[in-house]
């Protein structure tokens, strides 16, 4: 069976199996629980038929999950700011609250989207959220 497979396998009755009236899936992220300890020791006992590289991987995937979504919403953000038209006149001087070292960059540069101007060196994503923020208001007034 393939590993992918396998894991995918393994994920789904972590995450559907009931210990203690609660889900493995929640106490493999508690490094304290009696699950942990025991997949530590020996991972194939938790979960027998499966190679133990497939149950640590997925044992490492639970721990990290909050921080695999967490980090998936920024992608996605970032992604999103591609979108983001910029005017082509756009006077980054009159953009209050600009760090300096921002606004010359971007007025030599001219980024044409949010998603570029995040690019330019020197420019901050504090940077990008005050152009976001300025940009709501020239469009609302």
């Amino acid at each position: 069976m393939e590993k992918s497979v396998q894991m995918a396998a393994i994920e789904t009755y972590f995450k559907t199996a009931i210990h203690q009236g609660r889900r493995l899936w929640d106490l493999l992220k508690q490094p304290q629980s009696d699950i942990c300890r025991q997949l530590e020791q020996d991972p194939c006992s938790a979960v027998p038929g499966y190679l133990a590289e497939v149950i640590e991987a997925v044992f490492i995937r639970s721990r990290y999950e909050g921080y695999l979504i967490r980090q998936q919403r920024q992608i996605d953000q970032y992604r999103s700011l591609e979108n983001v038209r910029l005017p082509a006149g756009l006077d980054y001087g009159q953009v209050p609250h600009l760090r300096f070292e921002a606004s010359e960059k971007l007025a030599a540069v001219r980024p044409s989207t949010l998603g570029q101007a995040g690019r330019v060196g020197g420019v901050t994503p504090a940077d990008i959220a005050v152009i976001q923020v300025y940009l709501r208001k020239l469009r609302a007034g």
